[in-house]
């Protein structure tokens, strides 16, 4: 299955809706009127290169009109794929949709693109009411007539048929007409009964076979060529009606067939487009847009039908599209509906493809009031950089329309945004919205103090600087939770320091919590600007409250991923970093026999403590002791002693079952997991006692054999 250029709307949409919804997060409380109260939690997660994830989430009270929508989106990736499942919900407000035509509609639309072929299907079904702005729809002709409409499209030209069946006792019987064409002729090929002396309910002359044959004569004379009533003028000259045969073939004194053979001639999307236009669509090159739309399509089919009985319309349509070509098409009329100082931006969008759609399906239903979109895209290629060509173009374009520093769009432009695992919830009604977001991760630019911590300025300066001058937030109105945490890579970790000395920064955070976060209650994210960000090797965990932690209450530092270990913190002096990180063991020689298992753990801290009280928890694997020939139960937990240059071995607990050694310690050093090798089994004293046993046993044995074979008589 090979992939193909992906619909340059559809990743426009996806850009857009990362934006907006970024916009939610990232910017919660952008300009909202004073009866607004909006409440919304921004985390920042900054690794040691500098990437940062982003999540957010929160709400707003608001008064609106607007149907309530229901928003939810998941990206993820596996091997070189990316999946994309977008589910979406609008519900019409109540007062609208217990009205016609809302309650009287049904519709599903589904769409599968594969192999650079899109098919779309639509099947529809509405049930008249009794009027509508002015409809009676139990008059004529929807109580005395059933109506059916079937074709095909290929290539450009099309062909069906229309039937129309009246109830009896009306002048016309049933209506057959054929049809065929294309985009400049069509051929009508019609029959009708006409029944003489009856009526038709409505106001006309009655029929008899002379009326009938001064009404055809009347509709020859007229509608061809290019007179007053002609085709060609009630058309404004697209339309010419080249060929109107009729022919009579009575049946009996009271009725006869008749038969047309008409072919129009003229620009059928020249009317498409006339009648879009006075629908109030206009566009540049509407004309050649809808042209070049049609020959996308390469096949099609379509019916209509009518029910009297039923009062039920049903519409069905398929039809399949050359994806490729469609993206042709968009990228070559899109960019005239935009300002000529835009275009150039456009056509760069639409002409720069990243991504390509793989497979994918979409189905969007309507029924009582609600309208319901499932998608579900598997993509190929680099969605992040069609993302982020896509944020850039925009970037430009705000830039070209409402200049603003040239800081921010450097930083913008220079932010990596990364949406592999990014999901979107959003909820909306017309007094309440909530919404939020995980799984971005960004690469701003990084502003280094030195090798081992940086700022991240510009990137948090962002919010500073809204469009309009309009105020960072929180305003009176809102509420804003924001939370930061040093992130780990698995070999390094970030810790987060205040600095006191900038000018306008953060203050000391609300709240400090575990894992090197820290928590501001109704700051700008502005003030983040000021934050250092320290890198560690290994695991690194800076202790805020030291007063709070107990045995009862223990700080526990898992350093597992990195190190092997966990240290839990019983008790300690002061605040400081906790700093595990793996070593290389000391030039000294190993106490006794034994051995070391699996590698050396340093554990310092950034200031001298006064006491400490903790257990130590070094995790190891069967396949380390099988490698090593190590005794399980002979492991034990030292330390390395520089003063005397020795380990020092401490009390050991060993869980054979978890597999790690643990140890109560008092102090911060270099620690290490050490065993003696397996004793050989001819060593062991049970080996030894066993063989002795048999042999005892052997002996009695062997001797009460020859005792009884001696005592055996002649």
């Amino acid at each position: 299955m090979k992939g193909f250029k992906i619909s340059i709307e559809r990743i426009g949409a996806i850009c857009l809706i990362i934006l907006m919804i970024l916009g939610f997060s990232y910017i919660p409380a952008y300009a909202t009127p004073d009866t607004t109260r909006t409440n919304a939690e921004v985390k920042f997660i900054v690794y040691p290169d500098g990437t940062v994830d982003i999540s957010g989430r929160g709400n707003s009270t608001i008064e609106t009109s607007n149907p309530s929508i229901e928003l939810n989106a998941q990206f993820s990736k596996i091997v070189d794929k990316y999946n994309a499942l977008v589910n979406a919900k609008v519900t019409v407000p109540p007062d609208q949709a217990t009205t016609f035509p809302f309650n009287a509609t049904t519709a599903t639309v589904n769409m599968q693109c594969e192999n650079n072929i899109t098919t779309t299907t639509l099947d529809a079904a509405l049930t008249l009411c009794d009027s509508f702005s002015g409809i009676d729809f139990n008059s004529f002709p929807f109580n005395s007539t059933d109506l059916s409409i079937s074709g095909n499209y290929a290539n450009q030209e099309f062909n069906g048929t229309i039937t129309i069946h009246l109830i009896p006792g009306l002048t016309l019987g049933d209506i057959q007409v054929y049809f065929e064409g294309n985009l400049t002729q069509v051929t009508i090929d019609d029959s009708v009964r006409v029944y003489y002396n009856y009526t038709l309910p409505i106001e006309f002359s009655e029929i008899n076979e002379t009326t009938l044959n001064e009404f055809l004569l009347k509709l020859n004379t007229t509608i061809p060529g290019t007179g007053e009533d002609s085709l060609y003028n009630m058309t404004e000259g697209m339309l010419t009606c080249t060929t109107f045969n009729t022919t009579i073939t009575p049946i009996d004194s009271n009725s006869a067939d008749v038969y047309f053979w008409v072919i129009i001639e003229g620009d059928f999307t020249q009317i498409i487009t006339n009648m879009l236009t006075r629908q109030g669509i206009s566009l540049p090159n509407l004309y050649s847009f809808i042209n070049a739309t049609i020959y996308c399509i390469k096949n099609g089919e379509f019916s209509l039908s009518y029910s009297k009985s039923a009062k039920n319309v049903a519409f069905h349509l398929s039809f399949t599209q050359n994806a490729t070509e469609c993206l042709n098409v968009t990228a070559e009329f899109a960019p005239g509906m935009y300002p000529p100082e835009l275009q150039p931006y456009i056509e760069s969008l639409l002409n720069t493809t990243y991504a390509s759609i793989y497979f994918s399906t979409e189905t969007i239903t309507y029924s009582n009031g609600q309208v319901t979109y499932n998608g579900n895209y598997t993509l190929s290629g680099d969605l992040n950089a069609q993302v982020n060509y896509a944020k850039n173009v925009y970037v430009d374009i705000m830039n070209a329309t409402m200049p603003g520093p040239e800081w921010l769009i450097n930083t913008i432009k220079g932010t990596d945004v990364d949406i592999t695992n990014l999901k979107l919830d959003m909820n909306m009604n017309s007094t309440f919205q909530q919404w939020s977001m995980e799984g971005v991760k960004l690469a701003p630019p990084v502003n280094y103090i030195n090798s081992t911590s940086f700022r991240l300025e510009n990137f948090f300066n962002v919010t500073s600087t809204l469009p309009g001058g309009v105020p960072e937030p929180p305003a009176s109105n809102e509420t804003l939770k924001l939370t930061a945490q040093g992130g780990s890579n698995g070999t390094h970790t970030v810790t987060l320091h205040v600095d006191p000395t900038y000018p306008d920064g953060a203050p000391e955070p609300d709240e400090f919590l575990s894992e090197n976060t820290m928590v501001w209650n109704n700051q700008s994210i502005s003030k983040l600007k000021s934050l250092i960000f320290k890198i560690w090797e290994g695991k690194a965990e800076s202790v805020y409250n030291p007063e709070a932690i107990t045995t009862n209450n223990p700080y526990t530092i898992d350093a597992k991923q990195e190190t092997n270990c966990i240290l839990t913190i019983n008790g300690i002096s002061q605040s400081t970093t906790i700093n595990i990180k793996n070593a290389t063991a000391p030039d000294v020689a190993l106490p006794g026999t034994y051995k070391l298992l699996g590698t050396c753990v340093q554990i310092s801290s950034s200031e001298t403590l006064a006491t400490i009280n903790a257990t130590i928890r070094i995790y190891y694997t069967p396949e380390q002791l099988s490698a090593l020939g190590l005794d399980e139960n002979s492991l034990k937990i030292f330390y390395f002693d520089a003063a005397s240059n020795k380990w020092v071995e401490v009390e050991t607990q060993i869980n054979t079952s978890e597999h790690y050694a643990q140890a109560t310690i008092n102090h911060l050093s270099l620690w290490a997991l050490f065993g003696q090798p397996l004793t050989p089994l001819w060593q062991e004293w049970w080996f030894l006692a066993t063989i002795a046993i048999i042999a005892i046993a052997v002996i009695v044995v062997a001797a009460l054999l020859l005792k009884r074979k001696q005592q055996k008589p002649k």
